[in-house]
């Protein structure tokens, strides 16, 4: 399995790879612009790799979103740092860097993210066209692998796929948050940039831990 720097790092350099797909997504009715984002959180995380890794979760977790939401303020970017750092306090059992992670602990902590953080404190929800179209699922899969008593690197896997379907159901969605809502009959139709991101990330962080190039 790999390191958390290692995962981190992967997941920031997916996110800088997929620069362009991400922009050309966005532009549909965005402004054209998500990839910019995703690259300066790509940056991030790959910055933040060697330094967080040796972090418990709580305090990784807390530290990544205050970075992100300062070096990526956008819509998107805000939504994630307030994801992070309110997954920073949903109840799990990790407390210590080399404690081994499990499926159900990214699942309290995702779910948390979810429903307490971006649903309640970022007036984002489900069906509204969000990268919470993508995390919604994710977190419902990794749940349930968790229950099934699957490894993390086998419920992230999960979690990725249900992320890339709920990405694609956007398609069909009409868009409440950012420039979208106001442009709806040109988002009508596309994809949204930002549940692809998320859809991006937990597939690297999934390829990361099961050893995969």
């Amino acid at each position: 399995m790999s390191s958390p720097a290692e995962v981190l790092a992967a997941v920031g350099e997916a996110l800088r790879a997929a620069k362009d797909r991400l922009n050309e997504v966005d532009s549909a009715a965005g402004d054209g612009d998500l990839g910019i984002t995703a690259d300066a959180i790509g940056r991030t995380l790959i910055d933040l790799a060697p330094e967080v890794g040796g972090l418990a979760p709580a305090a990784a977790l807390r530290r990544l979103g205050t970075e992100i939401g300062s070096r990526a303020p956008s819509t998107f970017g805000t939504l994630l740092s307030m994801g992070l750092i309110g997954a920073e306090r949903a109840e799990a059992n990790l407390d210590a860097p080399d404690a081994e992670p499990t499926a159900a602990e990214a699942a309290a902590r995702l779910t948390r993210a979810v429903e307490t953080t971006i649903t309640a404190r970022g007036k984002a929800s489900r069906g509204g066209k969000t990268l919470l179209d993508a995390l919604g699922p994710a977190a419902d899969a990794l749940e349930t692998a968790a229950e099934a008593g699957v490894t993390l690197a086998e419920g992230l896997a999960l979690a990725s796929l249900a992320a890339f379907e709920g990405a694609e159901s956007t398609r069909d969605m009409e868009p409440t948050m950012g420039r979208q809502a106001w442009l709806a009959e040109r988002a009508r139709g596309a994809i949204d940039p930002g549940a692809l991101a998320v859809a991006i990330a937990l597939q690297a962080a999934s390829a990361a831990l099961a050893g995969e190039p």
